[in-house]
């Protein structure tokens, strides 16, 4: 017989993939598997990826972190020398495309105007578990990049030893 952990021996991960609904305040409801007692309720939303101007509206989505992964990211940036151009260009587009979020009490998540618009989440929302943080897609963007996620975990499989 397989004994599952107790509650307080799991961390917040996140799996699976999820079509959900948004409203028209922008507010996209997370799967209750992903709001379990003592998971993150509060999260750092940021418009991904940071390309080059014009060269990725078809891949933007939203990057979801917990407090914890986003502390580590943070780490990094404030690490840096202030007087690096390019770790002042890395934290400049950071900066500049982040929000800080709280679900709501019914497990909504309310994406900022300005986020829901750069990323076209619009209607309905695809919800992607990446084990320590998710995304949200438009579901049409991601369908149209999926070939070339599944090209690139490929390559990365063969490179990481699981």
């Amino acid at each position: 017989m397989i004994e599952l952990a107790s509650q307080n021996d799991l961390f917040a991960e996140y799996s699976g993939n999820y079509r959900h609904k948004v409203d028209p305040s922008h507010r996209v409801a997370l799967p209750a598997c992903w709001r379990l007692d003592g998971w993150p309720q509060s999260f750092v939303v940021a418009r991904w990826p940071i390309c080059e101007e014009g060269t990725v509206a078809e891949k933007q989505h939203l990057l979801v972190l917990t407090p914890e992964r986003w502390r580590a990211v943070y780490a990094t940036l404030t690490t840096q020398s202030i007087s690096d151009p390019k770790a002042a260009a890395l934290s400049r587009e950071i900066g500049s495309a982040y929000a800080r979020l709280t679900l709501d009490k019914v497990g909504r998540l309310p994406l900022v105007d300005w986020l829901a618009r750069d990323a076209a989440i619009e209607g309905e929302a695809l919800l992607l578990g990446l084990v320590n943080r998710f995304e949200i897609w438009n579901p049409k963007r991601y369908a149209e990049f999926q070939a070339e996620s599944k090209r690139l975990a490929s390559e990365a499989y063969k490179q990481i030893a699981l």
